[in-house]
C-alpha cells in the first residue's frame, strides 16, 4: 500500500481548492468577468479529485479488496459535491421559467453540499491517519469505514433537521410555545364579557396569513363562547374596505371595539416580531377597553400629601418597586379613572361627589384633623375606602422635632369607629417567610395562605396553597367594638410563629416578644349588605360604607404585585368593593429581567448553560481517544 502515501496529502487539496474557487466565483466575484473562469476552474478541480479517487478504486479492485472499499468510501462525499453543483447549475439554467423548482433546487444543493462536507471531513481525517499509522488494531478499510459511517449518520441527521426546517417554512401554520398563555382570556375578562348588557362587536383587522391574527382569533373564539353580547370578526382592511370604514380602521394592525357609534381601538402590530410585548399584555388591555365600553368611567381618588406610595415625588428612601403603578393599572382594568386628592382639592373639606372609591396608599405622615373628619363624613355617606397602612412610628419633623405617636393619627381614630384598630409594630416570622436579601431581614417578608371564608379569597381558594400572598414589614389589625349594624370580617391572618418585632432586629427575643396570632387584613360592611354581584357595580351606597383595610402597603406595591397571589388578592378585593363577584387577575405574561447580584450566583447560572455541555463533550472526546488507543484483542490481525 506504499503507492497510496501521496493521496491523503494531495488529493484532498483538489476538492478543497474546488470549494474555494466556487465560492470566489459565485459569491465574492459574481458581478465581475472572472466569475465563469473561477467557477469552471472549480468544476475541473472537483472532477479531477473525483477522477483521482475513482482511479485509485479501480486500481485496487480484485486483489486489494480492502483498499478498494476505502476508496469507494472516499467517492461518496465527492459524489455529493458533484450532485450539489448539478442542482446549483440547474437552478441557474432554469431561472424564472420554472419558479416552482427554484426553492427545492436551492435547498437541494445547499443540503448536498453540507452533507458532503461533513462526510468529507470524517473520511479524509481517517485516510490521513491511515497514511501516518501502521500496524493499528483494525484493518485500514474497517477504520475508514467506521469513520465514514459516523460521518454519514451525522450528515443524515443534519439533512433531516434541514429538511424539516425547510418544510416548516412552507407550511401555513405554526406552533409558538412561547405564547401558550397569550391567547387565553382570564377569568376577569370572561366575567366582564358575560356581564355585558348591550351588544359589543370586535373587529380584528389583519391579513389572513398573519401569525398575530391566529393568536387573536384563538383568544376571541374562547372568549365569546360564554358571552352572548360579544361578537367578533376577522377582516383584511385592504380586502374589506366597507368593514374598515364601519370600524374606521385606517389599515391593518387594529383590534377595534364597537358599541353603537362608540369605538375603542387597541393597536397591535400584524408582525409577530414587533407584537410580542403587546400580545403578552393583551388580556389586560382588552379588559380595560371592554369595561370602558360597558360603563362610564368611575372616578377613584387617591390621597396624597402624607408620603403615600402614589405621590408624584416619592418619599425619601423609597424605590421604584415601592410604587403603586401596578395597582393603578388594576384600577384602570376595572374601568376606573384615577385622580389624586390633596388638601386643597377637597381632602380638607369634602370628598368630591363623583368619587366612586377612596384609596389611601401607605401614608408615612399623619392626617390632619380636618382631613380625617373629611374621610369620616365620606364613609358615613356610604363611601368606599381601601386603606393600606404602613407599620412603624411617624418620623420626626423638621429639625428632629418629636411628633405625636402613630396611635394618635386622626385617620386611625376614624377607622377605630368601625371596630378596626391598627398596631404599627412590624411583624416577623422565622419559620415561614420569603427570601429576598438572604439575611435576618427576610423574616419580615411574611408569607401567608391563611384567611377565613371571605368572598375575596374565592379565586385563591380554587387552588388551595398554590397562590401564596407576600407582605413586607406588616403591622397588625384588631377587630373590637364593631358598632351595631356593621359586620367586620378577617381577610388575612399571619401564619403560626409570627411575633411583634418590637426591637426591630428580626430575631425572636423572648420573653419580651411572644408568638401570637395577627390579623393582616380585614373588611367592614353593613350587616345587611347584599352579596357581591347583587348590589350592582355603580351604586356604591346601599345603606353604609365599605372598608377594606390592610396592615401593610407593600402587599399592593410593585415589588410584591409581581407575585400572582398578591395580584389575584388585590384584583379580587377591587371586584368586591365595587360590588362585583371577585374573579382572578388578568393574564399579563411580561418578561422579567433575570438579575444575578449576589456572591457566586453567576456560577449557578453559567454552570448548567456552559459547564455541563462542555463536560459532556470532554468526556466523549476522552472516551473516543481511549477506545482508539486500546490494545488489540489477542488473535486479532495487526
Amino acid at each position: 500500500m506504499s503507492r497510496m502515501h501521496l493521496a491523503p496529502w494531495l488529493r484532498p487539496l483538489l476538492t478543497l481548492g474546488a470549494a474555494v474557487l466556487f465560492y470566489a466565483g459565485e459569491r465574492l466575484l459574481a458581478p465581475t468577468p472572472a466569475r465563469p473562469w473561477l467557477s469552471h476552474a472549480g468544476l475541473l478541480a472537483l472532477l479531477a479529485g473525483a477522477g483521482w479517487t475513482g482511479w485509485q478504486a479501480w486500481r485496487a479492485r480484485g486483489e486489494l479488496a480492502d483498499e478498494a472499499s476505502v476508496w469507494r468510501w472516499a467517492l461518496v462525499p465527492q459524489g455529493a459535491f458533484l450532485l450539489a453543483v448539478v442542482a446549483y447549475e440547474a437552478g441557474l439554467w432554469l431561472g424564472p421559467a420554472a419558479e416552482s423548482w427554484n426553492g427545492p433546487l436551492r435547498f437541494a444543493w445547499a443540503l448536498l453540499a453540507a452533507m458532503g462536507a461533513v462526510l468529507f471531513g470524517f473520511v479524509e481525517v481517517a485516510l490521513w491517519r491511515r497514511a501516518g499509522q501502521r500496524g493499528a488494531e483494525l484493518p485500514d478499510a474497517a477504520r475508514v469505514g467506521r469513520a465514514a459511517s459516523s460521518g454519514l449518520w451525522l450528515a443524515l441527521l443534519l439533512g433531516l433537521i434541514a429538511t424539516l426546517n425547510f418544510a416548516g417554512t412552507r407550511l401555513a401554520w405554526q406552533w409558538d410555545l412561547a405564547y401558550f398563555k397569550t391567547s387565553e382570556p382570564s377569568e376577569a375578562t370572561r366575567s366582564a364579557a358575560a356581564m355585558l348588557a348591550e351588544p359589543v362587536e370586535v373587529g380584528l383587522f389583519y391579513p389572513s396569513d398573519s401569525p398575530v391574527a391566529w393568536q387573536l382569533d384563538r383568544y376571541f373564539r374562547q372568549l365569546t363562547r360564554g358571552a352572548s353580547h360579544l361578537t367578533y370578526g376577522l377582516w383584511d382592511s385592504d380586502l374589506e374596505p366597507q368593514k374598515a370604514l364601519a370600524y374606521q380602521a385606517r389599515d391593518n394592525g387594529w383590534v377595534i371595539l364597537k358599541r353603537g357609534d362608540l369605538l375603542k381601538p387597541v393597536q397591535i402590530s400584524p408582525h409577530l416580531e414587533t407584537a410580542q410585548a403587546a400580545l403578552r399584555r393583551f388580556d389586560t388591555d382588552f379588559l380595560v377597553a371592554l369595561r370602558e365600553m360597558a360603563q362610564a368611567p368611575r372616578v377613584v381618588y387617591e390621597t396624597v400629601g402624607h408620603g403615600e406610595r402614589n405621590e408624584p415625588a416619592p418619599p425619601s428612601g423609597s424605590g421604584a418597586l415601592d410604587r403603586f403603578t401596578g395597582f393603578n393599572a388594576l384600577l384602570r382594568a376595572h374601568g376606573d379613572r384615577v385622580q389624586q386628592l390633596d388638601y386643597a382639592g377637597g381632602l380638607g373639606s369634602q370628598v368630591p361627589s363623583d368619587a366612586f372609591l377612596l384609596v389611601i396608599a401607605g401614608p408615612t405622615e399623619p392626617f390632619s384633623r380636618a382631613e380625617a373628619d373629611t374621610v369620616g363624613r365620606y364613609l358615613k355617606q356610604g363611601g368606599r375606602l381601601v386603606a393600606f397602612l404602613d407599620p412603624g412610628e411617624t418620623p420626626r419633623g423638621p429639625g428632629g422635632m418629636r411628633r405625636a405617636p402613630r396611635s394618635a393619627d386622626p385617620l386611625l381614630a376614624v377607622l377605630a369607629q368601625y371596630g378596626v384598630r391598627f398596631d404599627p409594630v412590624p411583624r416577623a416570622n422565622d419559620r415561614i417567610f420569603g427570601r429576598r436579601t438572604f439575611t435576618d431581614a427576610d423574616h419580615g417578608l411574611l408569607v401567608t395562605f391563611a384567611g377565613e371564608a371571605h368572598p375575596i379569597l374565592a379565586p385563591l381558594k380554587a387552588n388551595p396553597n398554590q397562590f401564596p400572598i407576600g407582605l413586607l414589614g406588616a403591622g397588625a389589625l384588631t377587630l373590637e367594638n364593631v358598632p351595631a349594624g356593621f359586620s367586620a370580617q378577617i381577610l388575612l391572618k399571619a401564619l403560626p410563629g409570627t411575633w411583634a418585632d418590637r426591637n426591630g432586629n428580626f430575631r425572636f427575643d423572648p420573653p419580651e416578644e411572644a408568638r401570637v396570632d395577627a390579623i393582616l387584613a380585614a373588611t367592614v360592611t353593613p350587616a345587611d349588605a347584599p352579596a357581591p354581584g347583587k348590589q350592582g357595580a355603580g351604586g356604591g351606597k346601599p345603606g353604609g360604607p365599605y372598608l377594606m383595610i390592610f396592615a401593610d402597603a407593600d402587599v399592593a406595591a410593585d415589588l410584591l404585585l409581581q407575585n400572582r397571589g398578591n395580584a389575584m388578592l388585590i384584583n379580587a378585593g377591587l371586584d368586591w368593593i365595587s360590588g362585583q363577584a371577585p374573579v382572578g387577575a388578568p393574564n399579563v405574561e411580561e418578561d422579567l429581567r433575570i438579575q444575578h447580584m449576589r456572591g457566586d450566583e453567576w456560577l449557578w447560572f453559567y454552570l448548567p448553560v456552559i459547564g455541563v455541555p462542555a463536560a459532556l463533550l470532554a468526556f466523549g472526546i476522552w472516551r473516543l481517544r481511549r477506545r482508539a488507543s486500546a490494545p488489540a484483542p489477542a488473535g486479532r490481525a495487526a
